[in-house]
């Protein structure tokens, strides 16, 4: 009884740790001067805008999000990914995340098949196993909800990937916010939500739509592909059809973005989090639940949808209008290549491009 019970207690804390270290993190202030943007503070009241000289970083205007900002944003996030994916400016990001994957693909067993034996040489479990801290199930019944922690070291590291961690510290920063009535944390923690949905929904699109079979349960070298799989057979063995992209790694990947976008002072941000996403890949890849080649993609939606969210909701004020029209062509000539009509020699008509390099 007293075994259980200490088991318990150890699973809340690491449950809670684990998505409360990032709000412990980038709490603290460190000289950041913040002024609100509108009258409110007059009354007392929470500023509506507040503004957040970071020096060198800029500074920033943000609006106290609305409870719930993130489900009434999700349409209008999907269409803003949409533009920015199909933009011309992006050709290049997706063309090195498809070289990467069709790198990748061919050399997947090996690669999965080193990561268990790099596993077993350090001592390190293959397992995911969970345990139950709090479960709710039906009589008679297969539904059961259940709130879950990792039992092993492996287990934690794939855990960390998993999107409980990350609604935890959205959970702490909206709680952080409201007692220090701070707009910034409230934004970030609304982000991390939206994070959280639309990047689910995104990946489980693709896995749908490919159907790739993950390392242990695949039946051929580098586990067979089946597009769009019926919908039954699919719920049915997940496992056969739900490798591609990594659902873990793209929440991981958006949730250390958002932090690191939202709190530039925080320089340690990009590298601790890149340490993070590297550990929680390889114990995907040691536990069987994923190949190399389903993370460029799920690296690149986190990190572009990352960034994209954070930009679509703060101001930065610190940056000068965009040129255009006469002074951006004569800021930035190279970029405006002109044609002009013009008689050649003979009498016959023709065209002059110039081209100031």
């Amino acid at each position: 009884m007293l075994f259980s019970f200490l088991r318990v207690v150890c699973g809340c804390t690491l449950v809670v740790g684990l998505g409360l270290l990032p709000v412990w993190a980038v709490a603290a202030d460190e000289g950041l001067t913040t002024a609100p943007a509108d009258s409110a503070s007059v009354t007392g009241r929470k500023p509506r805008r507040e503004l957040y000289d970071l020096g060198r970083f800029g500074t920033y205007r943000y609006e106290r999000p609305r409870l719930l900002a993130p489900l009434r944003d999700v349409p209008a996030d999907f269409w803003a990914y949409t533009r920015h994916t199909a933009h011309r400016r992006s050709l290049p990001a997706l063309g090195i995340v498809a070289l990467t994957t069709g790198i990748l693909i061919p050399v997947d067993q090996p690669l999965v098949n080193g990561a268990r034996q790099f596993a077993t040489f350090i001592g390190l479990d293959h397992s995911s196993e969970q345990r139950d801290l709090l479960a709710l199930e039906r009589q008679n019944s297969t539904l059961k909800l259940a709130i879950r922690y990792p039992a092993t070291l492996n287990s934690t590291f794939y855990y960390v990937g998993e999107g409980a961690p990350s609604l935890l510290t959205a959970a702490g920063l909206w709680g952080f916010g409201l007692a220090r009535r701070d707009n910034r944390a409230l934004a970030t923690a609304s982000q991390l939500v939206e994070n959280a949905l639309v990047t689910g929904i995104m990946t489980q699109v693709l896995k749908r739509a490919t159907g790739r079979e993950s390392p242990r349960v695949s039946t051929a070298r580098g586990g067979r592909w089946r597009p769009f799989p019926n919908l039954r057979e699919y719920q049915r063995r997940v496992p056969h059809y739900d490798a591609f992209p990594s659902g873990h790694l793209t929440t991981l990947t958006a949730t250390f973005t958002t932090l690191a976008e939202n709190y530039p002072e925080k320089r340690w941000l990009y590298p601790v989090g890149g340490v993070v996403v590297g550990i929680c890949g390889f114990a995907m890849m040691n536990v069987g639940v994923h190949w190399a080649a389903d993370y460029p993609l799920a690296l690149a939606m986190g990190y572009s949808y990352a960034k994209l969210n954070a930009r679509r909701h703060r101001t930065r004020l610190d940056v000068e209008a965009p040129l255009t029209g006469q002074a951006a062509r004569a800021a930035h000539p190279w970029r405006h290549p002109t044609l002009t009509p013009a008689v050649l020699a003979g009498g016959a008509s023709g065209v002059v491009l110039r081209w100031q390099l």
